[in-house]
């Protein structure tokens, strides 16, 4: 197995907060621009293909009337190329109703992106892909 050096994962593990801090800040607006133009995020809610739908999910995503905290751990590397990175992470998603009087975060889903980063021509990162597999059947 290839090395990955320290500053390629800290830059993707950068990615990899960024995107669960956006969602659970409100922020969910930014997400697109943590994709490829031609990226992909793929759920088992939903299959988007570009920025402009994954741009459309994110506007539904803020009108949620719950918060969310993502915990990732256990984040894994592997080079496929110079400038192209797969990865896989672990999720373990709490939320909260905002309505609630007192919210008591539940944990909801445990889950593992299959992710593929794809290096800018400025030497950064973004997600080329991500898709999410349930580890543990979700609560309805």
């Amino acid at each position: 197995m290839e090395v990955i050096d320290a500053g390629t994962r800290t830059a993707i593990d950068a990615l990899v907060t960024e995107f669960s801090f956006l969602i659970d800040h409100g922020q969910a607006a930014g997400l697109p621009e943590l994709f490829t133009e031609d990226g992909a995020f793929e759920s088992p809610m939903a299959t988007l293909s570009g920025r402009k739908a994954i741009t459309a999910a994110m506007a539904q995503r803020a009108k949620a009337d719950h918060n969310t905290r993502h915990a990732i751990t256990n984040l894994r590397l592997q080079s496929e190329s110079p400038d192209r990175i797969r990865g896989t992470a672990l999720l373990t998603m709490y939320r909260w109703a905002n309505s609630d009087t007192d919210p008591k975060p539940q944990p909801i889903a445990l889950v593992e992106y299959e992710d593929v980063y794809q290096q800018t021509s400025d030497g950064g990162w973004l997600f080329a892909s991500r898709k999410v597999l349930q580890v543990l059947p979700r609560d309805k």
